[in-house]
């Protein structure tokens, strides 16, 4: 079985996806399970090694070091051979409609330029006066 511990969650900078970081570990010990994933989630492999299987059959071996994605309402089958251990990157994705409302007001706010002073991003991006 699999150990959830919630590392970090927060709103991304540009606002679009509240990301969240979980480790699942110590280890998912050996065994076969489906998840289904309800929203993005990226999985980094730490330790060991699984071979998942999606929807269309198609399997995958993911050792140390692999990274995959699984989009909003996909599933898998996990087949997991001694133990693995990971690291989840969860994400859930504003809807189309706020994201583009969002960007469309920090739009006219740039052109109007409201609410951007010298500290609104790194020295980098900044305009040289």
């Amino acid at each position: 079985m699999c150990r959830i511990k919630k590392i970090r969650s927060g709103a991304s900078r540009q606002g679009f996806a509240r990301p969240q970081q979980r480790e699942i570990g110590p280890a998912c010990t050996a065994g076969r399970f489906n998840w289904f994933y309800d929203i993005d989630e990226t999985i980094f492999v730490i330790e060991g090694g699984v071979v998942i299987k999606d929807e269309a059959g198609n399997a995958r071996r993911l050792n140390a070091g692999d990274t995959i994605f699984f989009p909003k309402r996909a599933s898998a089958e996990w087949n997991v051979e001694t133990y693995i251990r990971k690291i989840a990157f969860c994400r859930t994705p504003l809807p189309w409609p706020l994201a583009f409302a969002k960007r469309g007001i920090r739009s006219v706010k740039r052109r109007m330029n409201i609410g951007g002073g010298q500290d609104s991003g790194p020295a980098m991006f900044q305009r040289d006066k």
